[in-house]
């Protein structure tokens, strides 16, 4: 996980969950080799990247329901 600095250009997925407490959406962009992710609540917010074998076993496991 690599914190990002720049401002990549982010939609090209949201990801909506819904919990007890309403709706929490997250938004990914391909930054390089990398998945960039933000709160869409919050764009000028912090922002994360992750190398391309934590996010596909991280995208796999949310799949099997692992998470």
């Amino acid at each position: 996980m690599t914190a990002i600095r720049s401002r990549p250009p982010f939609m090209d997925t949201a990801s909506v969950v819904g919990v007890s407490s309403g709706t929490e959406c997250v938004e990914t962009a391909r930054v390089s080799a990398r998945t960039a992710v933000r709160d869409s609540k919050r764009p000028d917010g912090p922002r994360i990247s992750f190398g391309t074998v934590p996010w596909v076993a991280f995208v796999r496991a949310i799949r099997r329901e692992a998470l």
